[in-house]
């Protein structure tokens, strides 16, 4: 098991010592949840599936949150709620092992065979009114985010595609190691400009390296009561690629979401419950897939990994990008400009959580 405490403005890992020739890739499932004042993580390479559900929060503010991830089948799903004052990021997670095999075809080990990647993406951002029943400003703003990251390469060890870095990760190594990829974000804000009007703006994008599409908006109206909707799909992406027969190749996915009710009498939610559905086929004819979640030991000659106190790494994220048009996760972005302001206006204070929230994920 792999486990990492993170707490708000920064990630805190620990490592543990073994040492010897070979040492076991952990593949599996996975679940994260970072509410701003804690931390839940589990990944386990014996169960090729894993959920989590909770609720959690005091009389005027909290979460919910509902999210599984299927290694067996390549999907993911995750769906979350915050409101008046409340906000977190939550993902799941898998990685397995794909071997290509020369089966009944006429290929010898080391040709390349040609692969199918098929996958879909739905989901939907929602924003709630910033005024009340009776027309009065009663919010300033809230935002929702989902990002999302599948890649098939070949590798020793999986990527370990991180809670907020599941596009950012992925786009770095496309077309360096990767076989196949897919990388996504959506984004909705909306804020309130003055008592009577205000501004909803969204940007999606995503890239196969094939294809990719995007769109953006920003609009000023007058305030409403309604919900403002970002419906997000993909449709049915086919990405062929090709992999050399015998080879052992990694297959990982991630899917995210950030919900922000930056203030009271507000909420976001992001619901992408149908969320990430992927298969692979063989296009060639005649070869064989084998497609498991159990991975056995890879040999890493005199390798010595540090625990302990040797090796504690930390990395910050509090800086995360609330820009309306580059909602990533760094303080740059090609189409930003720099002037990203982290979230401060979540107040921690308000949002009591109790420690019992940290449950054990349903299997």
């Amino acid at each position: 098991m792999n486990i990492f405490v993170q707490r708000a403005g920064g990630l805190v890992f620990l490592f543990g010592l073994t040492s010897g020739a070979s040492t076991p890739v952990v593949a599996g499932t996975g679940i994260e949840v970072d509410s701003t004042l804690g931390n839940y993580q589990d990944y386990d390479a014996s169960r090729p599936y894993v959920s989590y559900t909770d609720t959690y929060g005091d009389t005027y503010s909290g979460i919910s949150v509902n999210g599984y991830a299927n290694a067996a089948n390549m999907s993911l799903g995750m769906t979350a709620t915050a409101d008046s004052m409340a906000a977190g990021a939550f993902a799941s997670k898998f990685e397995g092992r794909l071997r290509v095999g020369a089966g009944s075809s006429e290929l010898q080990a080391g040709d390349p065979a040609r692969l199918r990647l098929d996958l879909q993406l739905d989901g939907v951002l929602s924003n709630g009114a910033l005024i009340d029943s009776l027309g009065n400003l009663a919010a300033t703003n809230n935002d929702a985010m989902m990002q999302a990251g599948f890649i098939v390469h070949e590798g020793k060890v999986p990527l370990g595609l991180s809670l907020y870095g599941a596009y950012s990760d992925v786009s770095s190594l496309r077309g360096v190691s990767s076989l196949a990829y897919f990388s996504t974000r959506a984004f909705s804000s909306r804020e309130a400009l003055d008592s009577t009007n205000e501004r909803y703006i969204y940007n999606w994008w995503w890239d196969t390296g094939a294809n990719g599409r995007s769109g953006s908006d920003s609009v000023t109206t007058t305030a409403t009561g309604a919900v403002q909707d970002l419906f997000f799909s993909t449709g049915l992406l086919a990405l062929e690629f090709y992999a050399p027969v015998g080879a052992e190749i990694w297959v990982e996915g991630l899917l995210s979401v950030d919900v922000n009710a930056n203030d009271h009498n507000t909420w976001a939610n992001a619901d992408f419950g149908s969320g990430l559905q992927a298969t692979i086929i063989a296009v060639d004819e005649g070869i064989q897939l084998d497609y498991s979640v159990d991975v056995s030991e890879v040999p890493l000659p005199g390798a010595v990994w540090l625990f302990g106190s040797g090796l504690i790494a930390v990395f910050g994220v509090g800086g995360r990008c609330r820009h309306p048009q580059a909602p990533c996760g760094r303080e740059t972005h090609p189409v930003c400009s720099n002037d990203f302001q982290p979230l401060s206006s979540f107040n921690p204070t308000r949002l009591k959580v109790p420690r019992h929230w940290r449950l054990q994920p349903s299997v």
